[in-house]
């Protein structure tokens, strides 16, 4: 099975599985609009065939994505965010430079980055705001 085939499988059992368990999600109106921008891109992925921008559109979307959890923490000053997911998720995205030393495309390039900055600022701040007991 195919990456994109096991990416689409993977969508419609946890829709099916959302829909027959009727669990209600509650989206903000900035979810909301991360929907409908995810959206707008699909569809220029139809119209242009352009996999690579498609790519970088999601990615900026991603980076976008951070901002509700990196604005409540400046709110609050603390956070309840765990340091051992986000530090596996920056390994994750460390190891993700592996295929970038063999084969080099710049999607691997751009993922790769995104998401190694995207973390490393992540785990700075949470360490900057670390709650005190």
């Amino acid at each position: 099975m195919t990456l994109q085939a096991s990416d689409f499988f993977s969508c419609v059992v946890i829709t099916v599985i959302l829909f027959l368990y009727k669990y209600h999600i509650r989206l903000t109106k900035f979810d909301r609009w991360c929907l409908v921008a995810s959206g707008v891109i699909l569809i220029l992925w139809w119209i242009s065939k352009d996999a690579q921008f498609s790519n970088f559109l999601v990615q900026a979307l991603i980076c976008v994505g951070y901002a509700p959890t990196v604005i409540d923490i400046f709110r609050e000053k603390k956070h309840n965010e765990s340091f051992v997911l986000w530090g596996s998720y920056f390994i994750a995205s460390v190891v993700s430079f592996v295929p970038v030393l063999f084969f080099g495309e710049l999607i691997s390039i751009v993922y790769s980055t995104r998401s190694t900055l995207m973390l490393l600022g992540m785990i700075f701040l949470l360490i900057k705001f670390k709650n005190k007991e």
